[in-house]
């Protein structure tokens, strides 16, 4: 059981800061990726339901955004050419959401350059499932922000990043791990369990769409080996799938959708992992960049709700 910390062209964190607060029994790292879409609305939820619901667990935060990221484009939502939030405002919205500031780290890279290192593999042909270049390079982005997030709240960074905010004072090395989206809105409360997690757990939703036939790939919750293995999924477990398809002259169609993948990247490390589902826990509503929610994540919970600018943050857990 390794690490990903000792790749090319890792860089060490800055020296840390002391603490406003006294440490906690439970070390817990809130790992943000991908584009924020209504981000105060998405950050608040959750503060709600993971931070207020676990008084006894000390939260950092470790969130990445892609700084050159000027416009929104993902064609199969209809989002074209929609202005992107800044990097400046995210983090505002965070500090000011948190009780300690001095938890947040944050860490920004360019998408475009990563785009380069994307060209040099994946063809204009190379299309996942039934989706455009667009949505198939999104999945990839959204990867790398993941690890780039996770390897952040490891106290390390990739070379090229840029630090938004102060590093993250430690009080020891986290047990659970948090893996959440910046454009999905939490609408039912995570319990931590209060002895954390075993090194090799991971903890995923399942809903009745799916039935373990795929796998939700908007939220884990992971021990700190699960969380080094879910880390590099789409990063580059997806890619090695990929290339392997394409030195088989197979259909990439075949691999189905990143919730499928994320299965079969699961499946082959079944020796290494404890997966967990969970029926209907870890309710998420996909949320587009005007504030609308996503039909389907409506129909399976059964919200009564348009629009997450309508939501007002006194209601109730689901």
């Amino acid at each position: 059981m390794g690490t990903y910390t000792d790749m090319n062209n890792i860089l060490s964190s800055p020296p840390l800061l002391e603490r406003k607060h006294p440490c906690k029994s439970i070390q817990a790292s809130m790992v943000l990726f991908g584009v924020p879409k209504m981000f105060k609305y998405i950050f608040k939820s959750y503060v709600r339901n993971i931070i207020e619901q676990n008084p006894r667990v000390d939260f950092s935060v470790h969130l990445h955004m892609y700084h050159d990221l000027l416009m929104v484009n993902t064609p199969r939502n209809g989002e074209r050419g929609i202005p992107a939030e800044t990097p400046e405002r995210v983090l505002a919205i965070t500090r000011s959401l948190m009780e300690d500031s001095s938890s947040i780290n944050f860490i920004t890279s360019n998408q475009t350059a990563f785009d380069q290192t994307l060209s040099s593999w994946l063809g204009q042909s190379d299309r996942l499932y039934d989706y455009d270049m667009i949505t198939t390079m999104n999945i990839f982005r959204q990867g790398n922000s993941m690890k780039n997030a996770f390897l952040l709240a490891l106290g390390s960074r990739l070379e090229g990043t840029r630090i938004l905010s102060e590093n993250v004072p430690r009080c020891g090395n986290s047990t659970v791990y948090l893996f959440l989206r910046s454009d999905t809105l939490l609408i039912s409360p995570i319990t931590i369990p209060q002895t954390g997690l075993q090194s090799n757990n991971i903890i995923l939703p399942t809903w009745e769409a799916w039935r373990g036939a795929a796998y939700n790939d908007r939220l884990a919750v992971a021990g700190p080996y699960a969380a080094e293995i879910y880390a590099e999924a789409k990063a580059s477990g997806f890619k090695d799938m990929i290339l392997n398809q394409k030195s088989k002259n197979s259909s990439l169609y075949d691999l189905g959708t990143p919730e499928r993948m994320l299965k079969s990247y699961f499946d082959k490390k079944a020796d290494q992992l404890n997966v967990t589902l969970v029926d209907h826990w870890a309710k998420l509503l996909r949320i587009r960049t005007d504030g609308t929610i996503n039909d389907r994540d409506k129909g399976e919970f059964g919200i009564q709700l348009n629009n997450v600018k309508n939501l007002t943050f006194a209601w109730t857990p689901v």
